[in-house]
């Protein structure tokens, strides 16, 4: 009976190992796999760039169409306000000639009459015949008489000079009326604006295409940029995954070559044996499981950067995603695992700690049980705008209570949406534990806390079904990406 017993023991230890052997064997196959999806994103991160660079010169070539068309529009416009001011000279340079002309024969006629007026005066004093007078006053007339034949001298000179001034000008005016070359500019002046008009049309017709193609240009580089953004983002993410499988590897491969020199070194222990000697090895084995089991923490605590640990959960390993001491219990990023799932499920947990994934109610409930736990909940929406939720106390109820939450001490941007649910049972599509009168879990798609029925829930259809409710703006965020984290004190 007692060698019955301790056989037992045995085969539990044994098959506790091969559990884990075959856990790194499969997590080794996970690495093999994501090492050629890393290849074939350098392929195609490649591949993106080329149609980038492409991309890039189509759009500098219609950038410097585009600079072209604008000196083309700005060039059309300078000349217009060139021929604006031409035109405008013209015109006035017409107006003086009128006005020169006007003056010229105002001044033709006055010239008419002075002259009428000079050649009366002279006659009339070449011709008056003066009374005999005294000689004292004939002096004096005679005085006077030379003073008006210098007079009329100095008038009769600039009557000459009058009628040269005056012929001058009819002449240039005569110049001024036969000569066409202000019909040659006037004509020059029709002809440059109708070409305006012309090369106006034709950069208004062929503008709107040419926008339109650069938009889309654009457009594209844009949907390029992005495509290559986010493939640089999953690399480096999977860059994350790699490293942190390989230390984890490194060191399950130790505790693994330990349990292979374990087996080997009591593979004697045969059924003939002493008993006593086989409880010894037992004893041994069971000892060391145990030591190496004590060895591992509890939690995240100390951990730096993002890495891949194994912790002791109620007695038993568990290979969790640590970031700064943060545990990771949930991750929803891209819906490649079904959420849908019944409340055992929920339970024990699901996925994988390097994709999505739920850690389990059961591992939450130990997480939280014994110590003082805060919970930080980092969302991203469908616009790309990051909110995040933390709680200075979170908890998880054990399995006996329906793993009731209990969270309070709310900071953050996302506003307190869990409060609507604090003091909910866990409700999955077998077991309806909220206070609805409809089955929340069932009609969303996912087990969660829910109350009537929710004001948050990150575990429901990916396709627009992850929801946080944000009180102040009185709307709904649509979460695309979610992780929630757990830290003990």
């Amino acid at each position: 009976m007692q060698y019955g017993v301790l056989l037992i023991v045995v085969l539990y230890v044994v098959g506790v190992r091969a559990d884990d052997v075959a856990s790194l064997r499969a997590d080794i196959e996970q690495l093999k796999v994501t090492r050629e999806q890393n290849k074939q994103l350098a392929q195609e991160l490649a591949q993106l760039r080329n149609e980038l660079s492409e991309l890039r010169e189509r759009s500098r070539q219609e950038k410097n169409a585009e600079m072209r068309t604008s000196w083309l529009e700005s060039s059309v416009s300078e000349a217009r306000g060139q021929v604006s001011e031409l035109g405008a000279a013209l015109e006035a340079l017409t107006s003086q000639l009128s006005g020169l002309k006007t003056e010229v024969k105002a001044n033709a006629a006055a010239i008419t009459s002075l002259q009428k007026m000079a050649t009366s005066r002279k006659k009339s004093y070449e011709h008056r015949e003066l009374p005999p007078v005294k000689r004292e006053v004939e002096s004096r007339h005679r005085h006077g008489r030379g003073q008006l034949r210098a007079e009329v001298a100095a008038l009769a000179e600039w009557e000459a000079k009058t009628e040269d001034e005056v012929s001058n000008l009819n002449s240039r005016l005569d110049m001024l009326e036969t000569n066409s070359s202000l019909e040659k500019i006037h004509g020059s002046v029709l002809e440059l604006l109708e070409s305006l008009e012309a090369l106006e049309s034709r950069v208004d017709t062929s503008l709107p295409a040419m926008r339109k193609e650069i938009s889309r240009s654009e457009l594209d580089l844009a949907r390029v940029a992005q495509d290559v953004a986010l493939l640089k983002e999953e690399q480096k993410s999977q860059k994350m995954t790699v490293q942190a499988l390989s230390s984890s590897m490194s060191s399950m491969q130790e505790k693994v070559s330990s349990v292979k020199m374990m087996k080997f070194k009591h593979q004697k222990v045969k059924s003939g044996d002493n008993p006593t000697e086989v409880v010894s090895k037992l004893n041994a084995i069971i000892s060391e499981y145990e030591d190496n089991l004590q060895a591992l923490s509890h939690d995240c605590r100390g951990s730096d950067g993002l890495s891949l640990q194994m912790i002791s959960l109620g007695g038993r390993p568990r290979l969790v995603a640590c970031e700064s001491g943060w545990t990771v219990v949930q991750r929803r990023k891209d819906g490649s695992v079904q959420f849908n799932r019944l409340w055992e499920e929920y339970a024990i947990g699901f996925g994988t700690p390097k994709s999505e994934f739920w850690i389990g109610n059961e591992a939450l409930h130990l997480l939280t049980v014994a110590n003082r736990s805060r919970l930080r909940v980092e969302m991203v929406d469908i616009y790309g705008k990051h909110w995040l939720a933390e709680y200075s106390q979170f908890r998880v109820g054990s399995r006996e209570e329906g793993f009731p939450l209990t969270v309070s001490g709310f900071s953050g941007n996302a506003s307190d949406a869990l409060a609507y649910q604090n003091g909910m049972q866990f409700s999955a599509k077998d077991s309806d534990r909220d206070v609805s009168n409809t089955h929340c879990a069932e009609n969303y798609e996912g087990g969660w806390w829910f109350s009537h029925c929710q004001h948050a829930n990150l575990n429901g259809r990916y396709n627009l079904g992850l929801t946080w409710f944000h009180a102040a703006k009185n709307e709904w965020i649509a979460v695309a990406e979610s992780v929630m984290k757990v830290k003990t004190e």
